[in-house]
């Protein structure tokens, strides 16, 4: 399955953000009610990693074919990409000054 409509990648997102999200932090919440932040906190960003990985393995750049793309590649245009890696690597600093 590959997924190359913009509006559909983004309702996919938002639905597995707003759903995946509620539910995982409501079952984390549950299992390590207090005193585990930090187990919970790494099980919350493995998963979300995971996902990202996923969606990065379905969605497609317009144009581009359908064939499994290299393990290492993202996306479909270089320009993204690097956009992409900025804005991860924005949302995972204050997960690792939390640490200190």
């Amino acid at each position: 399955m590959r997924i190359y409509d913009p509006y559909t990648k983004c309702g996919v997102i938002l639905a597995g953000w707003f759903i995946g999200g509620l539910i995982l932090n409501m079952l984390l919440s549950t299992l390590f009610p207090d005193g585990a932040e930090d187990i919970s906190e790494f099980i919350y960003v493995t998963v979300v990693a995971v996902c990202i990985y996923g969606l990065t393995r379905i969605f497609r750049a317009e144009g581009e074919t359908p064939a499994p793309r290299p393990w290492w590649q993202m996306t479909g245009r270089p320009t993204a990409a690097f956009i992409l890696a900025l804005y991860y690597s924005f949302i995972s600093s204050p997960i690792v000054q939390h640490r200190n």
